[in-house]
């Protein structure tokens, strides 16, 4: 009796399902789609060998907060994705992204949506780029797609950080490498050739330059 009690115990252990083994390359653990969707800390602008690195950024934003309905983007490589993001417990459909885009000669660096002009049918996403170029895009209904600095002549170095600037649908704030911060807007054009600049105030920590044109044009300020 007391055997077939020692039987069945083993026979159960067996058929326990081990969330966590580790073996000769490392750990292996189960995890949640929003822990392995994270980013990694530590990111450097280049890996000892001198090649460059692809730091993944994921930016979301909430649509119906009654509903926990949420967008969530993040890049990896050079490919930038869109999902609807229903919270952690249901897990997301990482074969039907909302958008989906490849980019060949530059890669996404960080990105922002825009919770100002949320709605719907308007979802509007800012995505700064290696090269300095900036993208608009609306990944719902992929009505939109303006780009910012396409020929490089604003700035050619790297873009770190973009940002809506709070309580504005049309204005952001770019900062690159360069040490250089900008302030866009999205219905004015960019300059056709290299902005000459003026300078509109200063302080002891900064400097301020607005950009001489006949008429309004990308960046208003510097």
């Amino acid at each position: 009796m007391d055997r077939d009690i020692y039987k069945n115990d083993q026979r159960e252990g067996k058929d326990e399902i081990r969330t966590q083994f580790l073996t000769r390359e490392g750990t292996y653990q189960v995890s949640n789609v929003h822990e392995y969707a994270r980013p990694k800390p530590n990111y450097l602008n280049s890996s000892s060998n001198g090649s460059p690195t692809f730091p993944c950024r994921i930016s979301t934003i909430a649509l119906d907060k009654e509903n926990s309905v949420e967008y969530l983007a993040f890049n990896v490589g050079k490919e930038m994705y869109c999902y609807p993001f229903h919270g952690c417990k249901k897990p997301v459909e990482s074969a039907k992204p909302t958008d989906r885009r490849v980019y060949k000669s530059t890669y996404p660096t960080c990105h922002d949506f825009n919770s100002s002009s949320l709605s719907n049918d308007s979802v509007q996403l800012l995505i700064g780029f290696s090269e300095g170029q900036i993208q608009l895009i609306n990944p719902v209904q992929k009505n939109v797609n303006q780009l910012y600095n396409e020929d490089r002549q604003i700035d050619d170095s790297k873009v770190t950080c973009i940002k809506w600037i709070p309580g504005s649908s049309t204005r952001f704030l770019a900062a690159y490498t360069s040490g250089n911060l900008y302030d866009y807007n999205i219905d004015l054009e960019c300059c056709e050739t290299k902005p000459q600049y003026q300078l509109f105030k200063s302080s002891d920590e900064l400097y301020v330059y607005t950009c001489r044109t006949k008429s309004n044009r990308n960046p208003l300020l510097r």
